[in-house]
C-alpha cells in the first residue's frame, strides 16, 4: 500500500492487519498532526474502486484501508484572493 499526495514523504507501507484505520497510514507518512485536507482524503483500493472521507458538519468519517490499496490526500486550495 501506499500513500501520496500532499504529504511530507509519500511512502509505500506494508499493510497491517491490526491497523485498518486511514489516520494511522497518514501519521506514518505525515510527521505531524496538520494534515492539509484532511476532509477530503480518499482510499483506491486493488479493485480500482474508491472511497472518500465523508463529513458532517465538524465529523469527520474515514474509510477503512485494505491490503493493496492507496491513500491520496488532496491538495487543499486556498481561498481566492481578494480583488
Amino acid at each position: 500500500m501506499s500513500v501520496t499526495g500532499t504529504v511530507q514523504s509519500p511512502l509505500k507501507l506494508t499493510f497491517d492487519k491490526e491497523h485498518t484505520g486511514l489516520l494511522y497510514y497518514v501519521d506514518k507518512a505525515e510527521d505531524t498532526e496538520d494534515v492539509h485536507g484532511k476532509g477530503r482524503i480518499y482510499v483506491q483500493y486493488a479493485n480500482g474502486k474508491s472511497k472518500r472521507t465523508k463529513n458532517i458538519f465538524f465529523l469527520h468519517f474515514y474509510p477503512r484501508v485494505a491490503e493493496g490499496s492507496t491513500v491520496n490526500v488532496p491538495f487543499k486550495a486556498e481561498g481566492s484572493p481578494a480583488c
